[in-house]
């Protein structure tokens, strides 16, 4: 659930920051430079804190490609979630003035293409190994650049969550209303899709495993059918239970939210040294006390450094951390 939530709730996000900016007064390239330069940050980040934090974890993480594509070269430059947030959040900024059905039409297409032009399972994909393809649609090694999160497919993401976050600032009752009822209706798509076989990289598998097991490299038509209806029902429980997340139980849910990318950086350096003192060779089981031990530590962290945050300007460096 977690990587398309990344990328509707930042075009949510995009959208909200706009609309406040410009009552502050803030002019439309004001508003673009401070997006180009905040995506450019995170591509940036990727490459210096994020890369080296996958690197303690997996030796040799580069080259571990599974089923992907192409191969060989010498990577430098990773293309992961924080590189396609980033691009997705500069490509857009140029495009937050358009009309909200063109933002859709344009999000559909992106997933729609990158499901027709992706090989589906035992076809040969060897010829697609261009930097170009791996940039924009095949996860894969194609000679400086590694691949995990191809752009196009999580721009649509993105601009789905950009016609969303206009959507409640015209009725906010209205938009979730219809986030619910997207989310029933892509659910039930997805458990269509898998019935007939189709929206997939790969066949479904038996049993209840195989049913859900959608590929996310690159986003196939059912992952993302399922994973945001799932995502857009959340969000509409969360908005029913609003009020709920200003009492004590909620404290560490709006911490770590408020301070996203922190955390996300120290979470990947906190666990791998966790890997590095067990030797990764303990049992899932033994995992979760290490991962809610992993939280503890990081809540006064994240506590801290939301404070900090909002002592800032509202156009200081420290906010786009």
């Amino acid at each position: 659930l977690c990587a398309p939530g990344f990328f509707f709730l930042m075009g949510v996000g995009l959208m909200l920051f706009a609309e406040s900016r410009r009552a502050k007064g803030w002019s439309e390239s004001g508003i673009i430079r401070f997006f180009v330069v905040r995506g450019v940050v995170l591509m940036l980040i990727e490459q210096a804190f994020e890369m080296p934090a996958w690197g303690l974890v997996a030796h040799n993480a580069m080259n571990t490609l599974g089923g992907y594509a192409g191969g060989g070269g010498h990577p430098v430059i990773s293309i992961g979630v924080l590189f396609s947030l980033g691009a997705s959040m500069v490509i857009w900024a140029f495009l937050l003035r358009i009309p909200s059905w063109l933002m859709l039409t344009l999000s559909v297409c992106a997933v729609a293409v990158t499901n027709w032009y992706v090989p589906g399972a035992g076809a040969d994909s060897s010829a697609l190994t261009s930097p170009l393809q791996v940039l924009l649609v095949l996860p894969g090694n194609a000679g400086f650049l590694h691949s995990a999160y191809p752009i196009l497919p999580w721009l649509g993401l993105t601009g789905a969550g950009l016609a969303f976050g206009r959507f409640i600032r015209v009725d906010q009752n209205a938009a979730f209303k219809t986030a619910f009822w997207c989310g029933l209706g892509l659910s039930a798509f997805f458990v269509l899709l898998r019935i007939i076989d189709f929206g997939d990289f790969h066949h479904a598998g038996s049993g209840v495993i195989g049913f859900f097991n959608v590929t996310k490299y690159p986003p196939s038509l059912a992952y993302v059918s399922m994973t945001m209806g799932v995502n857009l029902l959340l969000l509409t429980l969360l908005h029913k239970y609003d009020s709920s997340l200003n009492k004590a139980w909620a404290k560490p849910l709006l911490a770590y939210g408020r301070t996203a990318l922190f955390f996300y950086i120290l979470h990947l350096y906190i666990y791998a040294l966790v890997g590095f003192v067990t030797g990764n060779t303990l049992p899932l089981v033994a995992l979760y006390p290490l991962w809610i031990g992993g939280l503890i530590v990081l809540y006064p962290i994240c506590c801290w450094y939301s404070r900090f945050k909002q002592s800032t300007s509202a156009g200081s460096i420290w906010r786009f951390f």
